[in-house]
């Protein structure tokens, strides 16, 4: 029920930007209009889509990728929510700092990781291009969550990339979450390795 709520409130939100995109840029250019007004909606919608993440992620996407449910059981909730965050990071209505932010505080990054190794090629295309993302230069928090969750990243998207007998929609969104990775500030890897030795020690 609140996945329901949650994915229909990002596609409905979603639908309705872009065909008040124009009539919105109309009335902000018209003398008459409070601006203050239309910044403080479109603060609240922004709101509304980040409030979307904790309940898409933790009641969705972590049960499944935790359970490793055979076959196909639940695939169709997934992919309807790996589209619908597709949608939230991409869309102009939120920051990318700002979901980057709050996705970090959610933690966890499993769910990423076995999901780019689902048996369905949709999932694993829909995981890596969220993965791409994730590690954007621009979502600082989650860039830093992912390299320090998942050290092994690159390598398994080199391996994806290189796997002839992957599909080539899979290995094209693992060659774009590649070049994402390869932008990676060197502070950001040297405090992951210097963290990886001290916990060996």
């Amino acid at each position: 029920h609140v996945v329901d709520k949650t994915t229909n409130k990002i596609s409905n939100i979603c639908d309705n930007q872009q065909q008040q995109g124009g009539s919105s840029r109309v009335l902000a250019s018209h003398p008459a209009v409070n601006l203050s007004s239309l910044d403080q909606t479109l603060t609240e919608v922004s709101h509304i889509l980040i409030d979307c993440l904790e309940p898409l992620i933790t009641k969705v996407l972590m049960p499944v990728a935790g359970k490793q449910l055979p076959g196909f059981r639940g695939k169709a909730l997934v992919k309807a929510v790996l589209e619908a965050l597709l949608v939230l990071v991409d869309g102009p209505l939120v920051g990318t700092a700002d979901w980057s932010q709050v996705w970090a505080a959610i933690g966890g990054t499993f769910w990423v990781s076995r999901l780019s190794r689902d048996r369905e090629a949709r999932i694993r295309h829909l995981a890596l291009s969220l993965l791409q993302r994730l590690i954007h230069p621009a979502a600082a928090a989650t860039q830093a969550l992912i390299t320090h969750n998942w050290p092994d990243c690159v390598n398994r998207l080199v391996r994806v990339a290189t796997d002839v007998c992957e599909c080539y929609a899979v290995r094209a969104a693992a060659v774009t979450a590649l070049a994402a990775a390869m932008v990676i500030p060197a502070d950001v890897l040297q405090q992951q390795q210097q963290q990886q030795v001290d916990q060996q020690q």
